[in-house]
């Protein structure tokens, strides 16, 4: 089974961010959800974010769970941060930074805010032992399963921000998908021999 998602080189952490919209509420009132995930370069899960995002529609939570992502490692001091997201439309924003088409979206303050955490992370440092890096990438949304379930289950299940300090529920059989573990069948489950 190959890997579908790939660590980030030693010393990043990776995040990525997914976020799901449906025109009809589900039956909490939510209309949507982000899921955030993030791992270390030997795959470790990290901790994860997972929450409705009341009031934004279209691709507007995909742009807000890039800023939490970028936000929340910041305030923990992480230096060194790869971030990707499988929507194309909300990371082609992102690179364009079309002022008129973020203005009309109703996304200028948060690129705005994006942007400073951003040039805070690759701001040259005089002490190279203290240089940040923060990078923004696409990804195939094949490569997004574990985020993408987390956003789901926020949209379902959620009525705030909840932060995920380990896995939970399929969470566990996506993330050894991820890593070509396989599925977690119970046929496979190892069973100790006692003769």
């Amino acid at each position: 089974m190959n890997n579908v998602w790939f660590p980030p080189p030693q010393n990043v952490v990776k995040i990525n961010v997914h976020g799901v919209i449906d025109e009809i509420p589900w039956a909490n009132g939510n209309t949507n959800g982000v899921g955030i995930i993030v791992r270390d370069h030997n795959s470790r899960f990290l901790w994860g974010i997972m929450a409705p995002m009341h009031g934004l529609e279209g691709f507007q939570s995909q742009i807000w769970a890039i800023h939490l992502a970028m936000k929340i490692t910041f305030q923990r001091q992480i230096p060194h941060v790869h971030i990707q997201s499988d929507n194309m439309i909300a990371f082609d924003m992102f690179v364009d930074q079309d002022e008129e088409e973020l203005e009309e979206e109703g996304l200028t303050v948060v690129v705005q805010q994006i942007n400073i955490l951003f040039t805070e992370y690759n701001k040259p440092r005089q002490n190279l032992a203290s240089q940040k890096s923060c990078k923004v990438y696409s990804v195939f949304t094949t490569r997004n399963r574990a985020p993408s379930y987390m956003a789901e289950f926020a949209f379902r299940n959620c009525s705030g921000l909840v932060e995920v300090p380990t896995p939970f529920g399929d969470l566990y059989e996506i993330l050894d998908l991820d890593h070509g573990l396989g599925p977690n069948l119970p046929a496979f489950d190892i069973q100790i021999w006692t003769g």
